[in-house]
Order: C-alpha cells, then sequence, then structure tokens
C-alpha cells in the first residue's frame, strides 16, 4: 500500500520508508505519501541498488528492507542497534520472534519470510485469487523491478 503509514515510527509507502532514508533518497515520507505505488518504485529501486550483488533471494530483499545491517551477517545474528534493544526490536515485531525468547535472529526472520510465503502462495493457489499479498508482491515486484533495471543498464 503506497499509503501505508506507520503511527510509531512515521515509516512511509510500499516499503516502509523511514524519514531518514527518504531524505538520503532525496524526497520525504509526505512526497512518498501522495506517490502511486509506480512512481514509488523508483525510490524502491534506489534504496535497493546498494545492495547489487548481496541479495541472492527474496528473504535477502526483505532483509535489506526490514533490517538491512542483518544481511551479510550469520544466521545467528540477533536484530539489534545501538539505540534499539533487541528486546524492543522483539516487542515491535513479536511474529518473528518465533521463539518467543524476547530477542529475533536473522534465521528466526527468514524463517518467518519462509512460512508468510509458503502460506501466502498456498492460500493462491487454492482459493484461485487474482490478488496476492500487497507485502508479498512489493517484495517481488521490487526484486523484479530491480534486477530488470540492473540487466537493462548491463546490456544497455
Amino acid at each position: 500500500n503506497p499509503k501505508a503509514r506507520n503511527s510509531t515510527t512515521a515509516a512511509t509507502g510500499l516499503i516502509q520508508f523511514m524519514p531518514k532514508t527518504a531524505i538520503a533518497l532525496k524526497t520525504s515520507i509526505s512526497e512518498l505519501y501522495r506517490m502511486s505505488a509506480i512512481n514509488q518504485l523508483d525510490y524502491v529501486y534506489a534504496y535497493l541498488a546498494p545492495y547489487k550483488g548481496r541479495m541472492h533471494c527474496v528473504e535477502d530483499v526483505y532483509c535489506v528492507i526490514f533490517f538491512p545491517r542483518a544481511l551479510n551477517q550469520p544466521s545467528g545474528y540477533i536484530l539489534h542497534t545501538e539505540k534499539t534493544s533487541a528486546r524492543t526490536i522483539a516487542k515491535q515485531n513479536p511474529g518473528f520472534d518465533m521463539n518467543k525468547d524476547g530477542q529475533i535472529t536473522k534465521a528466526e526472520f527468514y524463517q518467518w519470510i519462509d512460512i508468510y510465503i509458503k502460506k501466502k502462495r498456498n492460500q493462491y493457489v487454492i482459493e484461485k485469487v487474482s490478488k496476492i499479498s500487497i507485502p508479498l508482491l512489493i517484495a517481488a515486484g521490487a526484486a523484479g523491478y530491480f534486477f530488470a533495471k540492473l540487466k537493462k543498464k548491463k546490456n544497455g
């Protein structure tokens, strides 16, 4: 949803751009909020571009969007920052804390993504609906857009 906005962090748009991230991309969360999904894809591409060659699966794309510093870390890496404790991150994202120990490892996050994708894929097949979950479409679309644009640049 290009109009999605997190009331706690003000993260906005398709991949929930944080305010500082939007500024780094030479836009703002207010501008992103007014854009269509298609127009936001240029910013999704700009956000993902620095990770070229380091994303090898859809879980990596989700990782770069949710917690980029975990991308090249081992599976036991615990999600945290200097300012935000592992416990706070787990409390804010309880679904990712698969074993409910108050912290989220990279492996748990990837496991949650795998379960989520399989669940959505199975719902799609079983229900034969024309829509797939928006987050899945966003990640898949962003990855496809990113790789197509890279291929075009490489060939062109």
